[in-house]
């Protein structure tokens, strides 16, 4: 009886993120399913690459802890497997300050999730999730959205791509030193107070992202690293951007500031195309009627198609939904977030 009752609570998933983070810190690389589960008891959610390779490579199990549901958001952490191995070993990280309680923190979490297929889709950044998770860290003043940014920033991992060191700019004002993470193109002004929140240009209230490329030699700063250096100076961003009822012209507006420019063209890359395109892509997906090739490089013709196109939908951008509806106030609910919430109150999409 008493192994049993000890079998049992080995197979509890610690809910304290503290006593999750001390048993995932255990973890030796080559350990069994098994050996896993006596530390941290049974999984949320596992994804398989049955699931889709953006989620899973073949060979490869992740064991997801804290999901409430199946490819949901994993607020505690993971474990990768492979060929029914650990990848890796644990390890123990500091605790962040400022941190809310569990129920709050993973309520935010979930908040400002972008789900792996949309982010694989869009490659580095999505304005729309950007514009919603923007407006929502605001909404929670600057100790507790740079924590939850920091936990969130933990829980995708190391990349040197990471969306949290773009979104800053779109949560704080103040000074945002070039992050380490390579040779950027386009470099950098000189002048950084023509372009302060460089490499993302905010054109009449749309963030577009013009990061073309990353040439890196060694380990790339994280978020973390990152605002421990720089987040003193931040403050709440006064106000969040507002996209036009037509965001097509503003596309147009902001490759002509790179076009011709000293900006353009760095290493062979063209910045009048896929990456700006894909911003408006991903801003107006819902209420399109018609499927955006995001790797396109629209001719005048096919552009002035597609703007035609959408406005004869009719669509307007909503301030309280944040993002475009049809003219009936309706939208297609896309995976750009799981939640859509905005300052902390949840949207309920139309048919």
């Amino acid at each position: 009886m008493v192994n049993a009752l000890f079998a049992l609570m080995a197979v509890v998933t610690p809910q304290d993120r503290a006593t999750f983070n001390r048993q995932y810190a255990k973890i030796e690389k080559g350990m069994s399913f098994e050996q896993v589960q006596g530390l941290l008891g049974k999984p949320d959610d596992v994804r398989t690459g049955q699931d889709s390779s953006l989620y899973a490579q073949p060979g490869q199990t992740i064991w997801c802890y804290g999901a409430d549901g199946h490819l949901t958001l994993p607020t505690l952490g993971t474990v990768r497997f492979r060929n029914g191995r650990t990848e890796y070993r644990g390890y123990l990280r500091p605790p962040i300050p400022n941190l809310p309680s569990e129920d709050e923190l993973r309520r935010h979490l979930r908040a400002i999730y972008m789900p792996p297929k949309r982010k694989d889709f869009l490659e580095r950044y999505d304005a729309l999730w950007a514009l919603h998770s923007g407006a929502y860290l605001r909404s929670l003043g600057k100790e507790k959205a740079l924590a939850v940014m920091l936990q969130a920033s933990r829980l995708r991992g190391h990349d040197r791509n990471d969306p949290f060191l773009w979104l800053a700019r779109l949560v704080f004002e103040g000074n945002f030193p070039v992050p380490m993470i390579g040779r950027i193109t386009p470099e950098p002004p000189k002048d950084r107070t023509t372009w302060p929140t460089y490499p993302l240009r905010i054109v009449d209230g749309i963030p577009f992202f013009f990061l073309g490329g990353v040439e890196l030699g060694g380990m790339a700063e994280s978020f973390e690293g990152y605002a421990k250096r720089a987040s003193k100076a931040w403050v709440i961003r006064r106000e969040t951007p507002r996209p036009p009822n037509d965001p097509f012209p503003s596309f147009e507006k902001a490759i002509s500031m790179f076009v011709g420019g000293p900006h353009v063209n760095r290493y062979g890359y063209n910045l009048a195309y896929q990456d700006q395109f894909r911003t408006l892509q991903s801003l107006i997906c819902e209420v399109f009627p018609e499927k955006l090739d995001p790797f396109l490089l629209p001719d005048n013709a096919l552009f002035a198609k597609y703007h035609a196109g959408f406005l004869r939908v009719g669509a307007h951008w909503d301030d309280e939904l944040r993002r475009y509806v049809r003219k009936d106030g309706s939208w297609t609910p896309s995976d750009a977030l799981r939640y859509p919430i905005v300052e902390d109150k949840v949207a309920v999409p139309g048919p």
